[in-house]
């Protein structure tokens, strides 16, 4: 896996707003589902998960259609304005 310079660390809870996860009843439940079945990979840093917002924006890219796994509330137009929001991101940061 290749790891660039300007690659962010997220947090679980950045990870969460920006896949908009934030509206299900449990999205840490959510997010920890993604990784564990391979979907989203995570690093541990002291003890803690983060994401590489690189690995975040190729998440997107893949599942541009679909729901994520279990749930079927979220609908594509989730995925494309995280995938605009990250876009953006990087821009400001770069």
């Amino acid at each position: 896996m290749e790891v660039l310079a300007e690659d962010r660390l997220l947090t679980p809870d950045e990870v969460i707003r920006d896949l908009r996860l934030d509206d299900r009843a449990d999205p840490a439940s959510a997010l920890r589902h993604l990784r564990r079945t391979g979907q989203l990979k995570g690093v541990k840093v002291a003890g803690r998960w983060r994401y590489r917002e690189s690995d975040i924006r190729q998440y997107v890219e893949r599942c541009p259609t679909s729901d994520p796994p279990g749930d079927r509330r979220t609908d594509a137009l989730t995925f494309r304005k995280a995938a605009r929001m990250l876009r953006s991101r990087r821009t400001q940061n770069g």
